[in-house]
């Protein structure tokens, strides 16, 4: 009868620790996915940042495309981000070439038009329409990664490797591997695909520019991946803080936008 009572007390025990530990591991792993899931947040909050997307401001950009090293083809723009009842508001003014300068990009309430001065008014555009090589409007003025997508750490040393799936449709890419540095956070490296995992094209991030004491980004090299031959190169400048007029980021208003 006592061994019968001290194996069935050690059976209990046994069951309470292996149910503890059970409960530690548990508690472990959602303490694991939390810290994780934090420090995404913090690297796309910051990646955000280093592209001027949480303030009002205005910058400039150039544009150059290569093919086989040689120059094909260059633009120059100016974006303004405004924030307006709480949306991020972008307009896009071209500076050259001469043949399309004054044409302008608005993109407000998750839509896009261009206003040509051969239009009399603007016509819809999406994100994915191409300024010039392999850079899309939305490569300039979709900077919301940390409202758009949601990630998964693969890989953390002296950089964190994020996995980033697109949460809404407004996306312009659907997947991207996103590199920062696991210090400073700031982007090193991005690779766009497709839905399915295909890779589209490699972006490299250089952060030489200073806005508000922080570093931003001052240069984004653009490789394809189907033919690696085509290079694009936006280079960003004269970063300030700069707000328009609410009437600027209007639609039916910009054909009476003079600059």
């Amino acid at each position: 009868m006592i061994k019968t009572i001290i194996l069935l007390i050690a059976s209990i025990t046994f069951i309470v620790t292996s149910a503890d530990g059970e409960n530690d591991t548990v508690v472990q792993n959602n303490q694991k996915q939390d810290s994780e899931q934090l420090l995404i947040k913090e690297i796309l909050h910051r990646v955000d940042e280093c592209r001027g997307a949480l303030h009002d401001y205005s910058s400039k950009f150039t544009i150059e495309f290569y093919r086989e090293d040689k120059l094909q083809s260059s633009s120059e723009y100016i974006v303004w981000i405004n924030w307006t009842d709480n949306e991020r508001c972008y307009l896009v003014r071209y500076l050259s070439p001469p043949n399309q300068r004054d044409n302008l990009i608005l993109s407000k309430d998750k839509k896009m038009w261009i206003q040509t001065k051969k239009t009399t008014r603007p016509i819809p555009i999406t994100m994915s329409q191409r300024l010039m090589g392999d850079v899309a409007v939305g490569d300039i003025i979709d900077v919301d990664l940390s409202g758009k997508y949601d990630g998964k750490i693969l890989q953390k040393d002296t950089s964190v490797a994020i996995d980033l799936v697109a949460n809404t449709n407004s996306a312009l890419y659907k997947k991207i591997i996103l590199e920062a540095d696991a210090r400073t956070h700031l982007p090193k490296k991005a690779e766009f695909m497709t839905a399915s995992g295909k890779p589209l094209k490699t972006a490299y991030y250089k952060l030489d520019g200073l806005f508000e004491k922080k570093k931003v980004v001052s240069e984004i090299i653009i490789i394809d991946n189907i033919n690696t031959t085509k290079i694009t190169k936006i280079n960003f400048s004269e970063y300030k803080s700069e707000s328009l007029p609410d009437s600027y980021f209007n639609k039916n208003y910009l054909s009476k936008i003079a600059f």
